[in-house]
């Protein structure tokens, strides 16, 4: 029982592997097509879940309506929603722009603390300030070109993910053959 078992296991793995391989292929070849694409699946799933919430509220009974949030909750989604699927190109460069802000944020409190630390004369200041320096710069890369870091992030992801799935398959076909 238990061998049938990691055998249909293994072979779902390899399946999904399989899947996980072709969605790391698109992001790689086409980061931007399939960026929009997510921007689209989750404003429209946004859209849905706003849509949801104020139906909700229409047909909640008056008491329970004084208490609930459903309609600012569904109207609120339903406004992000219509800004994400009018302006996926300036969505998805938002992204950068806050982790690239809050990089930055960091770099300058390490710089900080590199700076406090030297004051102590203590020898390590140096590799902190180098990588405060370092985490600086590509801070302020992201915030420059923010768009094309989400490409290279997406393009990034898709090779850990095809790396992943190949692995995956590997090791699903050399268990299948054990169980044999």
């Amino acid at each position: 029982m238990l061998l049938e078992y990691m055998k249909r296991y293994e072979k779902r793995t390899i399946v999904s592997s399989i899947l996980m391989a072709v969605i790391a292929i698109l992001l790689i070849i086409e980061p931007e097509t399939m960026l929009n694409t997510v921007m689209l699946i989750l404003g429209i799933g946004i859209l849905i879940d706003g849509l949801i919430s104020v139906i909700v509220y229409i047909f909640t009974n008056k008491e329970q309506r004084a208490f609930s949030n459903s309609l600012v909750e569904g109207t609120l989604a339903l406004v992000i929603a219509i800004l994400i699927l009018t302006n996926k190109k300036i969505m998805i460069s938002i992204i950068p722009i806050i982790i690239g802000s809050w990089i930055i944020i960091k770099s300058i409190v390490k710089l900080q603390l590199a700076l406090s630390i030297r004051s102590i004369n203590e020898k390590s200041w140096i590799l902190l300030m180098i990588s405060a320096i370092i985490t600086l710069v590509l801070g302020i890369i992201i915030l420059v070109n923010p768009f094309s870091t989400m490409v290279t992030i997406t393009v990034l992801g898709g090779i850990l993910l095809l790396a992943t799935a190949v692995i995956d398959i590997i090791d699903s076909i050399c268990i299948l053959s054990k169980l044999k």
